[in-house]
């Protein structure tokens, strides 16, 4: 009795504990690094982890005081999610602080990289301050304030791989303030300002080493995109668009610094760019690398041809004497490489190992056409570079769904580093083209002008050449051809004739013609023919084109419904008959199907 009494209750409990809902696995929080080995969900929101470990937010952090970094090595996915320094009136302090042998590496492995290091105010290293290690490889340290280092203040090992450090505010190194090793291969260093003082984006004394990235939008008294008094080289990366309010848009290099640039002896070239920098002392003039008197720019290792660097020196050069600021340029680059950034001459300096010089000459460069299309000459007057031809052209081509890059410049000698074309496009003949970087895609007729610009004052436009080109509609094709479809039987309704196809570049569309010669000049359609009759249609297909593609060639297949069997339903019966002198029907009627 017992027995029977205990097994219903069991049974009740079992599908009660079914029914509830379970706790979430790693694998059902969130997203990030949920489920992965090693990773823990971290879901507090007034707290960060005070062990060493792998964790990933799943919720946004406010915290009242600084976080101090557990000992050891901590990896911190932000997730999309916020860290937030929230501190009562009056109050300062950093967002996060990393101690001597401590490590921290911050990663957003979200689908949107939205991730925040927000809030910090203290007097350095607002955002975070390291003395240990620290590497970046997403998310962004932003809306941070401080004196010295907004954004990071690293006096320890600083490895930036992603993510991005901008909007933030300084006296001093408003993105970066380096005293340490700082590292950049990736990621962007924008829109940060040094109210003015020095170094908008970084502020460097000790060792910064860039091969990749970006330092762009940063405004500052001088050094509006990297201030430095240390060791700086550059193997890769872009420095532009940054504004100092004296000097120094782009780099400042002090003369107790150094700036080398070029790729070492195992490293891939890459190209390096300072350019696009300017400011505002001479009403936004470019102003890209100052290099004040004494100091030069070493060439350790080989400088791409596609590199380009602005140069301005504290020291003018005068008749019969030009100012020599690179060493080591011999083998590694050459002087197509740099451009003045107040338009003097550059020139190489005699000798076996020759160096890069800007000479008293300033170009005055005129542009004019030739009799031939898409030809014309430069020259400056007065200058050893002598004369310049340039030729554009601009194929037409097929439609392929990538940008036209058909565009092509070819000059002899090759163009002046003080100079450079930008390409527009346009559509003409009614094509309508939404205008990018890039070239326009679909077909159509266009116009490509190339505008020729002075380096050191980029709103001067010399000359403009236009060129006319075709992007052709490409052919459509039939991928897999339509089959007459099998066993098809008259049975009084409608039937396919025959199997889909499959078109690339277009659709798939059907007629039925007359015979299997000529193809039907109407009645296509989208829609796979259907026919209740017996007999034998000629089935016609094609790949409709669309804007970017032409109809391709028709072809024609058999298809049949053959004819159904006829059967008696009832038989006709004899019928009982007696003489009557008439004629007489001698069955009854029967019925028949077909």
């Amino acid at each position: 009795m017992i027995k029977k009494t205990i097994l219903p209750i069991l049974l009740v409990l079992i599908l009660v504990f079914a029914m509830m809902p379970m706790a979430a696995s790693a694998e059902d929080a969130g997203t990030g690094h949920a489920g992965q080995d090693g990773w823990t969900e971290w879901n507090d929101e007034k707290k960060l982890p005070n062990e060493a470990g792998k964790y990933y937010l799943t919720k946004d952090v406010t915290i009242k005081a600084s976080w101090s970094v557990p000992e050891g090595k901590t990896t911190l996915c932000l997730n999309g999610k916020t860290i937030k320094l929230e501190l009562p009136e009056g109050k300062t302090g950093r967002v996060i602080n990393i101690a001597n042998h401590d490590k921290l590496t911050i990663c957003d492995h979200s689908s949107g990289g939205s991730g925040r290091i927000t809030g910090g105010n203290a007097d350095n290293g607002a955002g975070v301050n390291n003395q240990g290690t620290f590497t970046m490889e997403g998310g962004s340290i932003s809306g941070n304030t401080t004196d010295n280092g907004a954004g990071v203040n690293n006096q320890g090992t600083f490895t930036m791989e992603g993510g991005s450090i901008s909007g933030n505010t300084a006296n001093c190194g408003g993105g970066v303030e380096n005293r340490g090793t700082f590292t950049m291969s990736g990621g962007s260093i924008s829109d940060n300002t040094a109210n003015g003082n020095p170094g908008g984006g970084v502020m460097n004394s000790s060792t910064f080493t860039m091969s990749g990235g970006s330092i762009s939008g940063n405004t500052a008294n001088y050094g509006a995109g990297v201030e430095n008094d240390g060791a700086f080289t550059m193997s890769g990366g872009s420095i532009s668009g940054n504004t100092a309010i004296n000097f120094g848009g782009g780099v400042e290099v002090l003369n107790n610094g150094t700036l080398n640039i070029g790729s070492g002896d195992n490293e891939e070239s890459r190209d390096i760019t300072i350019s696009g920098n300017k400011n505002k002392k001479g009403d936004g003039k470019t102003d890209n690398v100052y290099l004040h008197s004494g100091n030069m720019i070493n060439v350790t290792g080989e400088v791409s041809a596609a590199s380009k660097i602005g140069v301005t020196t504290e020291s003018q050069p005068a008749d019969q004497a030009p100012v020599v600021f690179t060493s080591g340029l011999s083998g590694k680059g050459n002087i197509s490489n740099f451009f003045s950034d107040e338009g003097y001459a550059v020139t190489e300096t005699e000798g076996n190992s020759p160096e890069a010089q800007l000479t008293a000459h300033k170009h005055e460069w005129t542009i004019w056409e030739t009799e031939v299309s898409g030809t014309y000459k430069i020259k400056c007057t007065g200058c050893t570079f002598g004369e310049c031809t340039v030729t554009a052209t601009a194929e037409d081509r097929d439609y392929t769904g990538e940008p036209y890059d058909g565009v092509t410049i070819t000059a002899q000698p090759a163009l002046p580093p003080e100079l450079f074309i930008t390409w527009t496009y346009e559509g003409r003949d009614g094509t309508d083209y939404d205008a990018s970087e890039t070239g326009p895609t679909n077909a159509g007729t266009y116009t490509a002008t190339a505008i020729v610009n002075v380096r050191a004052n980029p709103t001067i436009i010399n000359k403009q050449i236009s060129l006319d080109f075709s992007i052709n509609k490409a052919q459509s094709t039939v991928t897999t051809e339509p089959a007459s479809a099998q066993n098809l039987t008259y049975n009084a309704a409608e039937q396919q004739l025959v199997t889909a196809g499959t078109a690339s570049g277009g659709t798939m569309q059907y007629a039925i013609g007359e015979d299997d010669r000529t193809a039907p000049t109407s009645g296509w359609s989208g829609d796979i023919p259907e026919k209740t009759d017996a007999g034998t249609y000629n089935v016609w297909y094609k790949a409709k084109g669309d804007s970017n593609h032409y109809d391709s060639e028709p072809g024609c297949v058999k298809a049949s419904i053959a004819q159904a069997k006829s059967f008696v339903i009832s038989e006709p019966n004899a019928l009982s008959l007696t003489y009557n002198a008439a004629e007489q029907q001698l069955v009854t009627a029967g019925t028949a199907s077909g």
